[in-house]
Formats: C-alpha cells, sequence, structure tokens
C-alpha cells in the first residue's frame, strides 16, 4: 500500500507544470506594469523580482538565476544591451530577452550580437510578448535570418580588422560589380552567365581583383571589400563562411 502511494506522489511531482521564472527590467513604469500584468495572467510564469535599472537586473540574474531576463535596451546605469553582455558572461544559464522600440537591422543586430538569446519589439500586442517569452524558454530563435547571416559574417570575417585599406578608385567599375556578387554568394559559372562573359575570362578577372585587394580567396575579398567600404553588410548573401574555398 505504501508503495502505491509513493509511487502515486512521484507520478503526481513528474506531471507538475514547468514554471518559467523571470526577472523584469524596465525603465518605465507603465512598461513594467503592463509585463507584470500579461505574465501574472499566466499560470505557467512567474516573476521573482523586478528593477528599473540595469545594474540592479544583473544582481538580481546573479542571485536569482532566473529562466529568463527581460531588460529593457533603454535601462538606467547599465543599459539593456551591457546588461545582457555582463549576464551572458557571467550567469549563462539565464537567457535574455531584450525589448525594444526599434526593430531596424542594425539594432536588432546590436541585441543578437550582445548575447540576447532573443528580443521584443514594444509595439507588438501583448500575446506576443508572452509567445517570446514561451519560445525563449524552449530556445527558438525569433531574430530574422538577415540578422542572424550578418551576424555570422561580422563574427567570422569583419571583426578581423584586416589592415589592408585602399583608395576608393582603387577598383574599376566592373571590378566593384564582380565583388559584389561574389559578396552575394554567386558562383563564378552564375557570374560568367549574368554578365555574358565565359567562364576563364570570369576566373581571370576575379584573379586581378584578388590582387589589388591583397587576397587569395573570396572571404578574403568580401573582408577587404567590407573594411574599405566597396561593400555593405546588406550586400552579402549566403556565401559558406565554413569552407572558403572558390566557388565554381
Amino acid at each position: 500500500m505504501n508503495g502505491e502511494a509513493n509511487i502515486n506522489k512521484k507520478s503526481q511531482k513528474s506531471s507538475a507544470p514547468t514554471i518559467i521564472r523571470v526577472v523584469l527590467a524596465d525603465g518605465y513604469p507603465l512598461i513594467l506594469l503592463a509585463e507584470r500584468t500579461l505574465i501574472e495572467a499566466q499560470h505557467d510564469i512567474k516573476i521573482l523580482a523586478e528593477t528599473a535599472d540595469g545594474k540592479d537586473a544583473v544582481d538580481l540574474v546573479l542571485r536569482l538565476h532566473p529562466d529568463i531576463a527581460i531588460l529593457d535596451e533603454g535601462l538606467r546605469i547599465i543599459n539593456g544591451i551591457e546588461a545582457t553582455r555582463q549576464i551572458v558572461a557571467r550567469c549563462p544559464e539565464t537567457k535574455v530577452i531584450i525589448t525594444t522600440s526599434r526593430n531596424d537591422t542594425d539594432k536588432l543586430l546590436q541585441i543578437y550580437r550582445a548575447g540576447a538569446s532573443n528580443y521584443f519589439f514594444k509595439m507588438q500586442p501583448g500575446d506576443l510578448f508572452i509567445r517570446t517569452i514561451r519560445k525563449t524558454f524552449t530556445g527558438e530563435n525569433l531574430f530574422p535570418e538577415n540578422v542572424v547571416r550578418i551576424a555570422k559574417i561580422k563574427t567570422t570575417i569583419f571583426d578581423k580588422d584586416p589592415s589592408t585599406v585602399l583608395n576608393p578608385s582603387t577598383l574599376t567599375s566592373r571590378e566593384r560589380q564582380l565583388l559584389e556578387l561574389i559578396a552575394q554568394g554567386i558562383s563564378n559559372k552564375q557570374i560568367a552567365v549574368l554578365l555574358g562573359m565565359k567562364l576563364q575570362p570570369v576566373k581571370e578577372s576575379l584573379s586581378n581583383l584578388y590582387l589589388k585587394l591583397g587576397v587569395s580567396s573570396r572571404v578574403g575579398a568580401i573582408t577587404v571589400g567590407l573594411k574599405n567600404k566597396f561593400i555593405s553588410l546588406e550586400d552579402t548573401g549566403p556565401i559558406s563562411l565554413d569552407n572558403p574555398a572558390e566557388v565554381q
């Protein structure tokens, strides 16, 4: 009989719903109130603490170890971006959602590269706020694909800070066109079709381009092109950064 009781107790314990524990941080009392109201209406999310400044938010996360920290990007003392960096470095088990009033690529890229697991655009409805919390808890990435792609390029290439600095007139208009095409991940054969050239002249033109840029590969050309602003991050496409061999 006691054995059955123990089994029942274990079964009840294992079937208990998972509670998502969060810390809230926003410098605007009305927004903090709105977030609290939305969360308190949920059965599976619990607020451990809330604050209005970034330094306190970091301290709370280090002390309470919540599942998720929800930070406004414009927090006082330490902004949400810097607070995220500190939390990711010092308490990596806590995921971070940054709430923002901007959802342009530059801002989302800044948020993503700080280490945030997700973001929430403040102009979106409340049900999406709750959905973002739940999806973040389960590990789903809600950042746009282009933001993730650009972040990968910046991390893998741009931050290497190549030393080559070139005069804007170094490249001809055709060479700039070639550089833009390879940055988009277009193969040599596709370039030949697009420019009405044969394959061998395309390869020769690329070799000349690499020589001018002082590199030996597509990845090197993109690196120098980005640093010298011959191309922008928006020009880049799905080139394989893990295997920077020439695309035939």
